[in-house]
């Protein structure tokens, strides 16, 4: 993405690059199992990852969260700041905005449906979305949910690929837009590609998902995940910007700029859309992925096989992408944007979840961010 004088501009995608890096690399070496009173002992997993992100704060990411949880393995811990300013430490209670691990949320109420028989994925958006938007969409016509859901529409990308929307949304600080809004900056532009032919990942595909939720369900896109995901989990740390208060104050997000930090707290509190709009904790992050893998209080064993089910050109299903790793399958998702990373690792072999969470985004540098250098770290030390 560019960037201009005063904002980076937005990546409302999943960062996939830093999966593979994380997962593809070898284990720590073992320490020694040397048990003389007179050699010094190794640190405990929980020393050791602690000390890893003590080691990893810093200018380019003020504050990091983690949670671990699963067989053997129960941590959750923040270090760093959640605001530069006053110096106030980062805490596990303290909520970031988790950009797209919000799809999801979304890709797993679609699934809750489609078991119901309340929506068949393979239908057209047409049934569900009006006629005026469409209008302006090449082959909408033909598109389905599961085009939407599994990213195979070709649809542009609002948020990464039209000019100036940052720019549109901080002229406007006292409206609220909407998935439609939001939307509507997709008409008038080409498709990548003809619905079903390859996949390309775009934020505009659940800003239409969660336009679609709002009709099969009659309500908010934020009150629908509540009632089918949030409430179910026990996510109580967990609201959609706009529509629900906070328990808690988020910690502070920085949109990095060589020398220069800006906060974005305020812009990504007005995030409001499908493609990401939720604040969260690791804790109840990490609460998300385990539940949907390891209970019924969602999805049930034909909900896993429908959220997980990719298309012929991804593995990326409704919402979570999977990956074969030398320390097992993983279901993952990770997001990033306005000064906040958020990644969400499940592994399904071992039954242990990891969720990290970071509060400084360089939308600038191409480079491997210190968040993502450090999950590589944390994986290769829980998983060795």
């Amino acid at each position: 993405m560019g960037k201009d004088a005063n904002m980076s501009r937005p990546r409302i995608h999943a960062v996939l690059g830093v999966i593979s890096l994380a997962v593809l690399t070898g284990p720590l070496s073992g320490c020694s199992d040397s048990t003389s009173p007179s050699t010094p002992q190794p640190p405990t997993l929980a020393e050791h990852v602690e000390q890893l992100m003590l080691d990893a704060v810093g200018p380019e990411m003020p504050g990091v969260a983690l949670r671990v949880i699963g067989d053997g393995v129960d941590l959750d811990l923040a270090v760093g700041q959640a605001d530069i300013s006053t110096g106030t430490s980062l805490t596990p209670e303290h909520r970031f905005h988790v950009a797209s691990v919000g799809k999801s949320f979304v890709g797993v109420a679609f699934a809750k449906l489609a078991g119901e028989g309340r929506i068949d994925p393979d239908g057209l958006i047409s049934t569900w979305l009006p006629a005026d938007l469409l209008t302006g969409i090449p082959q909408s016509s033909v598109m389905t949910v599961r085009h939407l859901l599994n990213h195979t529409s070709g649809i542009v990308d609002v948020h990464n690929e039209i000019p100036d929307l940052i720019e549109i949304v901080e002229a406007l600080p006292t409206v609220e837009l909407s998935n439609a809004d939001h939307a509507e900056f997709a008409k008038g532009y080409p498709l990548h590609f003809s619905p079903g032919t390859a996949h390309r990942y775009s934020n505009t595909n659940y800003i239409l998902l969660a336009m679609i939720l709002e009709e099969v369900t009659g309500k908010s896109h934020a009150q629908a995940l509540r009632e089918l995901v949030f409430d179910p989990l026990g996510m109580t740390e967990t609201s959609t910007s706009n529509h629900e208060s906070m328990t808690a104050e988020p910690c502070l997000g920085y949109m990095i700029a060589g020398d220069d930090y800006e906060v974005a707290l305020d812009i990504a509190k007005r995030w409001e859309v499908g493609s990401g709009g939720q604040w969260s904790t690791a804790d109840d992050v990490a609460r998300f992925i385990r539940g949907i893998a390891e209970t019924d209080l969602v999805l049930d064993d034909l909900g896993r096989d429908i959220v997980l089910e990719g298309s012929a050109h991804s593995t990326y299903g409704f919402g979570l992408d999977r990956a074969e790793t030398p320390h097992g399958s993983v279901v993952w998702h990770n997001g990033i944007a306005f000064g906040y990373a958020t990644a969400m690792i499940y592994n399904v072999d071992r039954r242990v979840a990891v969720t990290l969470t970071a509060n400084a985004v360089d939308n600038a540098s191409t480079e491997a961010s210190p968040s993502d250098q450090l999950l590589v770290e944390i994986l290769e030390a829980v998983f060795e």
